[in-house]
């Protein structure tokens, strides 16, 4: 079988999609160490329903603003990598 061409892994969903992008141990490092403050958070204010769904209303507001962030740096870097392949390819 001849291997794929960038353009081919991007159809066929081998590549270029959310889900093959693996973790790293920071992303993890980090994850645990957000995931231990929501918990003792969350502790803390379990008899205040009111300040419960206030909090989940600001993990999924800044969930929200991270998944943009992450789509226009992610357009950003592959429109200014396109450019730079047609900058090398014209000289």
């Amino acid at each position: 079988m001849k291997k794929l061409s960038p353009i081919l892994q991007m159809y066929h969903g081998k590549r270029g999609t959310s889900d093959h992008i693996l973790s790293s141990e920071e992303y993890a490092r980090l994850l645990e160490i957000a995931e231990g403050y929501d918990n003792k958070f969350r502790k803390k204010i379990k008899d205040n329903d009111e300040l419960l769904s206030l909090f989940d209303k600001v993990l999924d507001a800044n969930a929200d603003l991270s998944c943009e962030s992450v789509d226009l740096h992610y357009v950003e870097g592959f429109r200014f990598g396109f450019l730079m392949a047609i900058d090398v390819l014209h000289e």
